[in-house]
């Protein structure tokens, strides 16, 4: 039988779109009984790859410095770099998802209710490129007084993430995971041990939507669909985007999404934060909710 071979690579290095490749890559795969090659860069996307009951099964090759031809029509390549022999991989194509497809087991000596993920001005992404993107970056304090806030009220308050962050203050209810594991291994048994998941507008968000976890994502600057209402004011040429919260009906959860608010004034966008108050009350909201 052809062993036929697949990439999941990013040229930046991003978390938050490997997730996506493994997720498309599971959905475009899983109809095909034929023996697979999984070729990827880094050991902790091998651990993403290993959440799908897909992937899994496959021989997964992990090449450090990995820079793949993207002209080799021999594998399979995720769509976001070229049309022709190529799997879904961005969230335009994922939205609609009609049931959790991805798996890890939890651990029975973990027990969370909220996981927060995020990232911040300290992050920087293998591409320079990337790091100018500042709009999707987010306020250290203003997630750490979340945090402490949600702890105070008595719930279970873990944070994930990279080393660069700043430490939370030791506090009741507050467990400070970032950076403890570069495989990203204990990131997905948090997450799959808590009741809601927060992100930024990036990290594994979708491996916790495809795991069946209610899910908020916050602070979205990504086009990947109409997320709020706009105002247009011809006089002055102005556009307000003012934030809404929309939910998608992916299978067995809740996906909350908060984009940031904006002022378009001619060529220029200017973008606000959402609100510490507004998440806080999504959150709380999100432990409340059935799963869908």
């Amino acid at each position: 039988m052809e062993i036929k071979r697949y990439l999941i690579w990013r040229h930046d290095g991003a978390i938050g779109n490997t997730a996506e490749q493994v997720l498309g890559l599971t959905l475009h795969l899983r109809p095909h009984a034929h023996k697979r090659t999984i070729v990827t860069e880094f050991e902790w996307q091998k651990t993403l790859i290993l959440a799908s009951p897909v992937l899994s099964t496959a021989q997964i090759e992990v090449t450090p410095g990995l820079q793949p031809d993207m002209n080799d029509m021999e594998t399979t390549v995720p769509d976001v770099y070229r049309k022709g022999n190529s799997f879904p991989s961005s969230w335009e194509r994922l939205i609609g998802l009609q049931e959790h497809c991805l798996t890890w087991p939890r651990s029975p000596e973990l027990s969370y209710d909220v996981v927060i993920m995020f990232k911040s001005s300290r992050f920087r992404h293998r591409s320079e490129s990337m790091n100018l993107d500042s709009h999707r970056r987010v306020s250290e304090k203003k997630y750490a007084k979340l945090i402490e806030e949600l702890a105070r009220s008595g719930l279970r308050v873990a944070r994930i993430g990279g080393p660069e962050q700043r430490p939370l203050p030791i506090q009741k209810n507050v467990h400070d995971l970032k950076g403890i594991d570069p495989t990203l291994k204990s990131d997905l048994d948090v997450i799959s041990s808590c009741r809601v998941a927060v992100f930024s507008d990036s990290g594994l968000w979708p491996m916790a939507v495809a795991l069946g976890k209610r899910t908020v994502v916050s602070d979205v600057v990504s086009d990947a669909g109409n997320y709020f209402s706009s105002r247009f004011l011809p006089f002055v040429g102005v556009k307000l985007n003012r934030d809404r919260t929309n939910v998608f009906g992916w299978a067995g959860t809740n996906l909350k999404v908060l984009r940031k608010p904006t002022l378009t004034v001619g060529r220029f966008t200017l973008f606000f934060p959402v609100s510490r108050k507004r998440l806080k009350s999504e959150i709380i909201q999100s432990l409340k909710s059935p799963l869908l």
